[in-house]
């Protein structure tokens, strides 16, 4: 049986990915430090760790000897993570426990990066041929984890899949997100300040997220795959579907927030290798996922 151990199991997609991982049979690990395990708790091995602390790392890797490693700790709450110091410690932190993974043996791992990681442009962004940025902390420190893991995995016989997730959505969602911020704002009958909304963006509902991860553990494929719907939305649609499912009336202001005159009207993820090569596709649609994210949310600001 293959064992796999899940940095970040008790965070939004982790919480995913360890249930997914245990319906395909894997053993499965995950840590947590300072969340509470998601309740009710999955049947899996869990083991509290400070990621940032080497010699806890380095006894978690020797008590689990895991097979495969899904990296999914960072952090990544926007907009403060673009610009926290904390992404400089991650790198090493990662780095750490990448060879402390390789020196039990361990053989494949994947790592959660960000369409952060991109130049944004107009288009799909693209694994091979879009530039990568170094305009934020967040973006230079992903990229620079990736550029030395590549190296260090060509030396050690490592197979690598890093996994840029564009923009997702659904249950348990910090609630600083475009989606999430729209519902709990017509859910508390505010009214809700938005730009013109034109723009359109890649949106992969959690669960989507979680088996496409789930499928590339499972693959044998390497180097950075894209993970996203590959069908970026205007803004304004995925408004107006919120609305309708909700029956809300609430007055949405357009245009009240500029938009910054560099950022691009359309992006979006081309999937192309998560497609063709891992075989993956994703269980929800849009208006099927936005269902599941408003039901979460009405139960959860009712209480």
């Amino acid at each position: 049986m293959k064992r796999v151990l899940v940095t970040g199991g008790s965070g939004w997609i982790g919480r995913h990915v360890a249930a997914q991982l245990l319906e395909k049979g894997f053993d499965v690990h995950a840590t947590y430090r300072n969340t509470v395990i998601p309740h009710p708790p999955q049947v899996c091995h869990w083991h509290r760790v400070d990621l940032l602390d080497e010699a806890e790392v380095t006894s978690l890797i020797r008590q689990v000897q895991p097979t495969h490693l899904i990296h999914l700790a960072w952090e990544a709450v926007p907009p403060q993570c673009y610009h926290s110091i904390t992404n400089y410690h991650w790198v090493h932190a990662s780095m750490a426990l990448i060879r402390r993974f390789v020196e039990h043996g361990g053989t494949d791992i994947v790592v959660a990066g960000s369409c952060a990681e991109y130049e944004w442009e107009n288009g799909y962004l693209d694994e091979q041929r879009t530039p990568l940025s170094v305009q934020t902390p967040y973006a230079l420190c992903k990229n620079t984890l990736h550029t030395w893991l590549q190296s260090y995995a060509e030396h050690v016989g490592l197979r690598v899949c890093w996994a840029r997730i564009f923009h997702l959505y659904g249950p348990h969602e910090s609630g600083k997100r475009f989606i999430s911020s729209m519902i709990t704002s017509l859910l508390k009958k505010e009214e809700v300040l938005c730009t013109h909304g034109r723009q359109s963006r890649d949106f992969l509902y959690i669960e989507d997220v979680a088996s496409a991860l789930v499928c590339l553990v499972m693959s044998k494929l390497d180097g950075a795959v894209n993970v996203g719907s590959g069908r970026p939305v205007p803004l304004r649609l995925i408004a107006s579907i919120i609305q309708a499912q909700m029956g809300s009336r609430e007055l949405i202001h357009w245009g009240a927030i500029p938009l910054p005159a560099d950022e691009p009207l359309f992006v979006g993820a081309s999937i192309e290798r998560l497609q063709k090569e891992a075989y993956w596709k994703p269980g929800y649609t849009l208006q099927a996922g936005l269902t599941e994210t408003i039901a979460w949310w009405r139960q959860h600001v009712k209480d």
